[in-house]
């Protein structure tokens, strides 16, 4: 009798413990899920130079553990596929990017257009979507996805989802798919094997940026903007730094210390993280972008973003403002809304 009374009340502890996670994981995906409107969010406005981790709130809050879980357990899953684990040696970036060779880049209607790169790294498979085309002097939004987000426009079709005619805003919309991202996610990790092959898919992106900028302005557009999640705000920050000849750009949940973020939410091998000043060279920009100017970027950090962390992103953009909403790496991704809000706000004020 007494072995079943133990046995009972353990069952009912397991009960209540499942109970409680469930309760907590509804939590957590409500509030990350949630689409405020930007009228709705917290935001505060501060310079880089000025974000410390008195800035982040606790990480006991349902978005960073959301960011916490995810990543962990899609890290768990690919415990053989870690970033650079064939090596971490490379040239440097803007090697890589001139030595892009690209096929025509044109368009004569919205639809997916396929691209050829050649790359020090071989071959690779770039494309472009031009998800609406307005006109020939419209402003113009070039769109970067997150890393292994796969379909790579998910997330950019709610963002500027059509209205009940079909119809958007009058401005032109095209969104890069980033080589390495036509299945899933063992795709990118397959990229991202080696430093100099994930170098040459970044680098991929930022040429083929400048070929659609070179198109859209011999075309007659006026003002264009490049913006990106997470990997995607990587590319932005780098296509500012190599080219900047975009109007605008609007890096979404990325800084400029992209080592950071491959040393703790997508840790690298083990043997490239024991060479830590070669992934700072390659991967860490703060050091270029403290020595140029960036009037025409507009960054968005989450204050309790758990990849991109704050306390490390937010200081690598010097002393230029950044803007803090108080979301998480995924909650911040999947406000629709505010992202719509934000972006198209940024084309109308671009003349």
């Amino acid at each position: 009798m007494q072995t079943r009374n133990i046995m009972r009340r353990a069952l009912l502890v397991l009960l209540v413990a499942i109970g409680l996670v469930i309760a907590v994981l509804v939590i957590v995906l409500g509030i990350a899920l949630e689409d405020p409107a930007y009228e709705d969010l917290e935001i505060e406005t501060i310079s880089g130079e000025r974000i410390s981790s008195e800035n982040q709130r606790s990480w006991w809050n349902p978005e960073t553990l959301l960011d916490l879980a995810v990543f962990k357990i899609g890290n768990a899953l690919y415990p053989d596929q870690a970033y650079f684990r064939d090596g971490v040696e490379s040239v440097d970036f803007r090697t890589h990017v001139a030595a892009v060779r690209l096929s025509p880049v044109a368009w004569n209607e919205e639809g997916l257009y396929e691209v050829e790169a050649q790359t020090l790294e071989g071959p690779m498979d770039p494309a472009f979507r031009v998800y609406s085309w307005h006109s020939n002097t419209a402003p113009t939004l070039i769109f970067h996805h997150g890393a292994s987000e796969v379909p790579f426009d998910g997330i950019f079709e709610a963002i500027f989802e059509r209205d009940s005619r079909g119809q958007l805003p009058s401005v032109n919309l095209i969104i890069v798919r980033t080589p390495y991202h036509q299945t899933g996610r063992l795709e990118l990790l397959e990229g991202a094997a080696t430093m100099s092959r994930f170098l040459a898919l970044m680098a991929v992106c930022v040429r083929l940026d400048q070929e659609l900028i070179g198109v859209l302005r011999a075309r007659g557009v006026e003002s264009i903007g490049v913006a990106g999640i997470s990997l995607g705000g990587f590319i932005t920050n780098r296509h500012h730094l190599v080219f900047n000849s975009a109007d605008f750009y609007v890096p979404i949940v990325a800084g400029t210390d992209h080592a950071a973020v491959l040393t703790n939410a997508y840790p690298a091998a083990p043997d490239a993280l024991l060479q830590s000043e070669t992934l700072r060279k390659h991967l860490d920009l703060s050091g270029q972008w403290a020595r140029s100017a960036h009037a025409n970027v507009f960054p968005i950090l989450g204050r309790y973003d758990g990849v991109c962390r704050l306390e490390e992103q937010g200081p690598s953009y010097g002393e230029m403002p950044v803007k803090i909403w108080n979301r998480g790496h995924i909650s911040a991704a999947l406000s629709f809304r505010a992202l719509r809000h934000v972006l198209l706000r940024r084309l109308a004020e671009n003349p």
